[in-house]
């Protein structure tokens, strides 16, 4: 059986790992966290494979975006 892929906005990651959305921007743009741009011009926006995230905290990533804050 296939399985669905989730993502997650900018917005929500932020809610999820209680930081501050711009703290999410800042990982995508220094590549730390993995992105697919949605949409055009400044009206798109991010999303963000669930399966990236699972691996970003089990990872030492998590701890690099604590030093980001």
């Amino acid at each position: 059986m296939k399985q669905k892929l989730r993502f997650f906005t900018a917005q929500e990651l932020a809610k999820v790992l209680n930081v501050h959305v711009n703290t999410i921007y800042n990982s995508i743009k220094c590549g730390m966290i993995h992105a697919c741009r949605v949409g055009l011009g400044k009206r798109g926006s991010y999303r963000i494979y669930e399966s990236d995230v699972e691996r970003m905290i089990e990872s030492d990533s998590a701890a690099i975006i604590e030093k980001i804050i």
